[in-house]
């Protein structure tokens, strides 16, 4: 994935509890509420200082002001337990289950939430030792008894892998707004490869915060200079932002098997560079019994995977509107092939190549100019932001693409929501 050391600050406004029970009740989510997330630039020496700060206090709510960066997805410093301790984690579309790095004691530039100071924590305890009292056991988060105590192991895309206990505690963002459902998180002893200390699931799974909270909508808008913002519910101060929408993909049941159904799904048909349609069969985006050709949206990915067929087209376009002149490179880590090098040529190259068009089912397009597809590897390096799948079966929206976007997720209704903004730093 791609390295974007951006750096946000966000404020919450809300209240979550996660309660002493192991039984999730989902329950209708107050349909008048929304809760915005404000972005805004930070530099990483603010970083252990924002960790260490506690809420003010205002008449009527707290405000909390926790670093957020961008790297593998927004990350995101979140007050977990009593009192509350600021938690790093990537706001994740991709996964399911939240969980936190745990510690037992503090170290230096560490923000792993430290269990022992917390008195609303709980471990999730197993009736015997072999069956966990979760009320939705997931087969995409395998569950294990270990000294009595529930454990989950899951796998991430990149092989990155994460194990521990399933606890209850308390999210803690003001005094004016609680959810009357408790949530289930994970507690493990594994640290997040972007710097962040744990991941907030966000997608449809059963131990998501979007499912264990039953919420209805969100949305979040990342600028190209970094300032942005995230909104649980109806995003009230942009709401004519969104100006096209997207249906969820609707799997056939023998296709089913090996695709992941609590991912955002949508159905690509064709891609565009530059005006021309390139020249992809339908199959390289029909998810079939295989796995293969299934396009998720997910924050947490920076740049966008093609499956062989798709990527070979576009990087085969790329070379062919930048030719010899711009001397295509690869990055020096290999990930990115379609790279350029110097200020003049990377900006001269992002004008040959022009822009690049997502047709999805429908007719709906989305176009992106290529400058905003570019990332920037350092040294006077920028590439184009995708990369072939490879091992991975399918094709991913990353966030690199959707910058100066406001991406809203309709839940309720199953729709992928979107449109250009102008006011995503505002």
């Amino acid at each position: 994935m791609a390295s974007c050391k951006s750096l946000f600050i966000i404020f919450l406004t809300t209240l979550i509890y996660i309660c002493d029970s192991t039984t999730v009740e989902k329950k209708p989510p107050a349909r008048s509420q929304s809760f915005r997330l404000e972005l805004g630039s930070l530099s990483k020496s603010s970083i252990s200082k924002y960790a260490a700060t506690s809420p003010s206090s205002s008449s009527s709510s707290r405000t909390y002001n926790s670093s957020v960066r961008v790297s593998s997805g927004p990350i995101v410093f979140l007050p977990i337990g009593t009192p509350s301790q600021l938690v790093p984690l990537v706001l994740d579309t991709g996964s399911q289950l939240s969980w936190a790095h745990c510690s037992p004691k503090r170290s230096k530039n560490s923000s792993a939430f430290i269990p022992s100071l917390s008195s609303s924590y709980h471990p999730i305890l197993c009736r015997n030792n072999s069956n966990c009292p979760t009320s939705h056991p997931d087969d995409q988060v395998p569950l294990t008894c270990t000294n009595l105590r529930c454990t989950f192991s899951v796998s991430y895309a990149d092989g990155t892998p994460s194990e521990g206990s399933l606890v209850h505690d308390t999210f803690t963002f003001s005094d004016s707004h609680n959810s009357p459902s408790p949530l289930i998180i994970g507690c493990s002893h594994d640290k997040d490869s972007s710097g962040a200390e744990g991941i907030l699931g966000m997608n449809l799974g059963n131990f998501s915060l979007v499912s264990q909270l039953q919420i209805s909508k969100f949305s979040y808008c990342i600028s190209s200079n970094n300032l942005g913002f995230f909104y649980i519910g109806d995003n009230t101060n942009n709401p004519n932002y969104i100006t096209k929408r997207i249906d969820f993909t609707n799997f056939p049941g023998d296709v089913r098997p090996n695709l992941d159904e609590h991912a955002y799904t949508v159905t690509l048909v064709a891609i565009r560079i530059n005006g021309t349609k390139l020249n992809v069969s339908e199959s390289a985006f029909r998810p079939d019994a295989n796995g293969s050709g299934q396009t998720i949206l997910d924050s947490a990915t920076g740049p966008m995977y093609l499956v062989d067929e798709a990527y070979a087209e576009v990087k085969s376009r790329v070379e062919s509107l930048t030719g010899a002149r711009f001397n295509m490179t690869t990055s020096k880590d290999g990930l990115f092939e379609m790279c350029f090098t110097g200020n003049n040529n990377v900006t001269a190259a992002a004008e040959r190549i022009g822009e690049l068009g997502l047709v999805f089912d429908g007719g709906v397009e989305m176009v992106i100019p290529m400058e905003r597809a570019m990332v920037d590897e350092g040294d006077g390096v920028s590439c184009v932001g995708i990369v072939n799948s490879m091992s991975r079966p399918g094709n991913i929206l990353g966030h690199l693409m959707f910058r100066d976007v406001l991406m809203e997720y309709d839940v309720v209704n199953k729709k992928i929501g979107f449109g250009e903004s102008t006011g995503c730093g505002s």
